[in-house]
């Protein structure tokens, strides 16, 4: 160990106690440099953990795994609130399921702290679950310290995360700093899973409603290529659906003319129309051409 400073023979008390104040002073300092680059390390090591994948599970499982390990915890879960029915539900969950138990069985000796996170939109610091609990009791405590605090985003509560230790009085003041910035870097990541999964639903879903439709549709850019087309074209066509998007107009056969003197030409710079067509094999389609002009788009319906 270095040595900090000498004091010189004949001791002056005065000056032996500022050095030793001057020698704790330098220690504190050290240590909370220390758990600073700790809590940094931490931060990152979770954000890159959430920024891997856009799966809800994916993030708060990753995220959970990552806060219970950093700070040496027994558990911990992760509530989210439902779009549809409001409730938080618990989306993640790590630990003995005595934890769980605790919370939610007949006659548990306090409120769960997540619910008076819920309620509070603050923090809940249980320093020592075996005061609030029979003493016959305490052998059986899964845990004897937890916290929990929200997950806010704006200003809406998204979750809530906690965690708890089987050592009493293990989280600090220092603790409930580094978890509130970590929930809203989970609440944040969780947002984002949502509308990405909720984008990914709404494309799903707007193309099986686009395949289910009887009619020949094609949607096609500005200059004549198809962008999209349904099922019931392709069975049309005799071709398979996914050698249907770059194909030229002309190829589909229901422009009723040269490009760009055809119908989905004519669609830009009016707004759309309406035209029989009679192909080769003398079949006769009704064509309707629609603009889609924030795409300079066009979409041509057949029936």
């Amino acid at each position: 160990m270095a040595a900090f400073a000498f004091v010189q023979k004949p001791f002056d008390i005065g000056q032996l106690l500022a050095t030793v104040e001057r020698a704790l002073e330098r220690r504190r300092l050290n240590l909370h440099n220390r758990r600073l680059v700790w809590e940094l390390q931490t931060i990152n090591d979770v954000a890159e953990s959430i920024s891997r994948s856009l799966d809800m599970e994916d993030v708060l499982t990753g995220a959970l795994q990552r806060v219970i390990h950093a700070l040496d915890a027994t558990g911990g879960s992760i509530r989210l609130r439902d779009e549809l029915t409001g409730a938080y539900e618990v989306r993640a969950a790590m630990g003995p399921s005595l934890i769980q138990d605790l919370w939610t069985e007949r006659g548990a000796p306090l409120p769960r702290p997540s619910d008076q996170v819920i309620a509070t939109r603050a923090v809940v610091l249980i320093e020592d679950l075996a005061a609030l609990v029979p003493a016959a009791s305490v052998a059986k405590l899964p845990v004897r310290s937890g916290i929990s605090v929200p997950m806010i985003v704006g200003e809406e509560l998204v979750g809530t995360l906690t965690i708890g230790s089987r050592l009493a009085y293990r989280f600090q003041v220092a603790d409930q700093r580094l978890l509130a910035i970590l929930a809203r870097q989970i609440g944040v990541a969780a947002q984002n899973a949502r509308l990405h999964d909720f984008v990914r639903r709404g494309k799903r879903e707007w193309e099986e409603t686009f395949d289910a439709i009887s009619d020949p549709i094609a949607v096609y850019d500005s200059s004549g290529t198809v962008l999209r087309g349904n099922r019931a074209l392709a069975t049309h066509l005799g071709r398979p659906i996914t050698q249907i998007r770059g194909a030229a107009c002309r190829e589909i056969g229901f422009c009723g003319g040269g490009c760009p003197a055809c119908a989905v030409g004519r669609a830009g710079p009016n707004d759309g129309g309406r035209a029989e067509v009679t192909l080769p094999d003398a079949q006769i389609f009704s064509v309707t051409t629609f603009p889609w002009r924030t795409r300079a788009s066009s979409l041509l319906w057949i029936n």
